[in-house]
């Protein structure tokens, strides 16, 4: 059974070799400087962005995501995730419209506020100048000078007028009473301000109205008291709308998780794996190029039908055909005719548009009917990573060899595990052997990726993904 499930994987990395997975200038370690720049298309789910950027929520919604930023605001194309999506923008808006209500009314109560005290302490600097200054005495007077100082204290307390009736809304009935005030206000000390009330009017007699401004002014006061009793409850709703849309957060993270992206319908989880294992390495590594070794390995960790969890551990063990140099019987004979026909079905469907890569096809096949075609390497583990204690054999969704895994291990999700058979991991010890192969064979990729896999065609595909990946840029939060 383990010979039939290793040759049907042989078949089907060498299919995946085959098959295009880029356009021939995503190929290229340079662009066309001529080329003519646009804007480039984006990953990110811009809505979303958008709206926890308006509403000053998007650090927290950063904070809450068990992946990286650029992962955490990723476009999902899942349809379950997509409607929970909805209903947190949805509840969002109603907290904002409810906030903004709340906002508006406190605003307007500071602002009724602030008037009573600028109109109070106005008319106060005057009484107190007048008990002082017994006569006002003309233009010399220190008192006409308080006066003018008051008037433009209260000119500039105007508050707007209310649109809705005041007799029902304590706020309004508190702007309506402070409008009216300051117009009595203004009055009576332009009278005491004239020329002729400053040789017949003495003392604090001279100011008549100050008693009433006064009462008039608590009144004010209590109206915007009142106000703000209204307005509490408002206030508190929301408040616990907020709480709400925020205690979804952990809610929606974890619904997106596995959810396909728009990243070649790569989950979260993938992408995520293979933006931390560049970010983690020690010289810059791009993230589409540990994507693109991904792809043509393993199908990003699905070969076979696998698939990758939460934590990036793939779910069975991918290894590659021992590396015995042909001396391993083969699978029996009614498989192999199986796969066989299989094969050459599916060359007959891609040889005529890519008729470059039939003599390497040719060539494989060749290989195959008199040996399966690999290097000798005898066991390095004992058969601890790839279950095999006489040969070796590359393991994981990166496809290392255990002795070089051995070098280049690392724990990519931070679970104190070095793990080849998890994505995390594997991509991390991925970036760090580019890291050393960037600094051994050359800094550009058609260099350095031959120390991954000697072969030209392997590293065009490697590149054509990679540039494919790249035609739009993660989200930058």
């Amino acid at each position: 059974m383990v010979r039939r499930i290793l040759l049907f994987i042989t078949a089907w990395s060498m299919l995946l070799v085959v098959l295009p997975t880029g356009t021939a200038a995503a190929q290229d370690d340079s662009s066309d400087p001529d080329e003519e720049a646009s804007e480039p298309a984006r990953y990110g789910d811009i809505e979303l962005i958008e709206t926890l950027a308006d509403y000053d929520l998007l650090d927290e919604w950063i904070e809450a995501s068990p992946v990286s930023p650029e992962a955490s605001l990723l476009a999902v194309t899942d349809g379950g995730y997509l409607a929970k999506r909805q209903a947190f923008l949805n509840s969002l808006d109603t907290w904002a419209a409810q906030t903004e209500s709340v906002r508006s009314d406190l605003a307007r109560l500071d602002a009724a506020q602030s008037g009573v005290d600028d109109v109070l302490a106005a008319i106060v600097s005057v009484r107190e100048s007048l008990v002082s200054d017994d006569r006002l005495r003309g233009p010399a007077s220190d008192t006409l000078i308080v006066i003018g100082a008051a008037l433009a204290q209260i000119a500039g307390s105007d508050v707007e007028a209310a649109e809705e009736d005041p007799s029902a809304d304590p706020l309004a009935q508190a702007e309506a009473l402070l409008r009216d005030i300051r117009v009595r206000a203004d009055a009576e000390l332009q009278v005491l301000n004239d020329a002729e009330a400053a040789v017949t009017n003495s003392g604090v007699n001279a100011f008549v109205g100050f008693d009433q401004l006064k009462v008039d002014l608590r009144e004010a006061e209590q109206l915007v008291e009142r106000g703000r009793t209204a307005v509490r409850p408002a206030r508190e709703r929301a408040d616990r709308l907020a709480a709400s849309a925020l205690s979804e957060i952990p809610a929606l993270h974890a619904a997106r998780m596995l959810s396909p992206t728009e990243i070649d319908g790569l989950s979260v989880v993938t992408v995520d794996a293979y933006i931390r294992g560049a970010a983690g390495a020690e010289c810059s590594v791009d993230w589409a190029l540990l994507a693109g070794i991904g792809r043509i390995e393993s199908n990003h960790g699905r070969l076979g039908g696998a698939s990758v969890s939460r934590s990036g551990q793939v779910s069975s063990q991918i290894l590659g055909p021992l590396l015995d140099g042909g001396a391993t019987e083969r699978a029996d004979e009614q498989l192999e005719a199986l796969i066989q026909s299989w094969w050459d079905s599916t060359r007959a469907r891609v040889v005529n548009r890519w008729a470059d890569e039939s003599v390497e096809l040719r060539g494989t096949r060749a290989q195959e009917a008199s040996g399966n075609g690999f290097a000798v390497i005898t066991d390095s583990d004992a058969g601890r990573l790839d279950g095999n204690d006489q040969w070796d054999r590359a393991v994981g969704p990166m496809q290392f060899l255990p002795e070089t895994w051995s070098r280049w291990a690392a724990d990519g999700n931070g679970d104190g595990i070095s793990d080849p058979h998890n994505l995390y991991d594997a991509a991390a010890a991925a970036a760090r052997f580019l890291c050393h192969l960037s600094d051994t064979r050359g800094s550009t990729p058609s260099s350095f990726l031959l120390g991954y896999n000697d072969s030209r065609s392997y590293v065009r595909r490697v590149l054509a993904t990679a540039g494919d990946l790249r035609s739009a840029t993660l989200p930058n939060p």
